[in-house]
């Protein structure tokens, strides 16, 4: 289907070039539409010799199903690092099992209330009766259990449930240049 389409794409680009540069040999509207009428069929016999081919098989859906089943290893170590805006790296921390996004959640966060005849859609309470949208970011425990979260903001936030410690101190620069 690619194909047909750059063949399409093609052609017409041809013929729009063709109009630009004043070369169609068209004297007039009607020898204009003769053209276009003959480049068109033109295109309708490429794509009329081609057939899709059928698939009996995916890499596409091979490689998402084999993502799926790498990131739900329980038990897995990984690794984030975490680096400035300019690349200095900030903190490299264990991941035991994988990131979740901080808006991932077990319960649906809307629900239908109202009639049959006119439903309203409400947020829904969060499994500790919160409402609201969590800020953008991700969360994992580390190989001894502690809680991080990463927040996607600027500047980089980290938030642990334990003491952390660097060697130097993070280097956190803004992504917005002065003029």
């Amino acid at each position: 289907m690619k194909k047909v389409r750059s063949v399409v794409t093609a052609v017409a680009l041809i013929v729009c070039m063709m109009l630009l540069m004043g070369n169609t040999g068209c004297s007039d509207q009607s020898s204009y539409q003769e053209a276009a009428n003959s480049n068109e069929e033109s295109v309708k016999n490429i794509i009329a010799g081609k057939q899709f081919p059928m698939l009996q098989d995916s890499l596409d859906w091979d490689n998402v199903a084999q993502r799926a089943e790498f990131l739900n290893q329980r038990g897995r170590i990984g690794w984030i690092y975490i680096f400035s805006a300019t690349g200095v790296l900030i903190a490299e921390e264990p991941v035991l099992n994988k990131l979740t996004s901080l808006n991932t959640y077990i319960t649906p966060m809307e629900e239908i209330k109202g009639t049959r005849s006119s439903p309203v859609t409400v947020q829904a309470p969060d499994l500790d009766g919160t409402y609201g949208h969590n800020a953008e970011g991700v969360f994992w425990f580390d190989p001894d259990g502690v809680y991080q979260e990463l927040f996607l903001t600027s500047p980089i936030v980290i938030y642990s449930s334990e003491r952390k410690t660097y060697d130097t101190p993070p280097i956190l620069q803004s992504h917005y240049k002065s003029n």
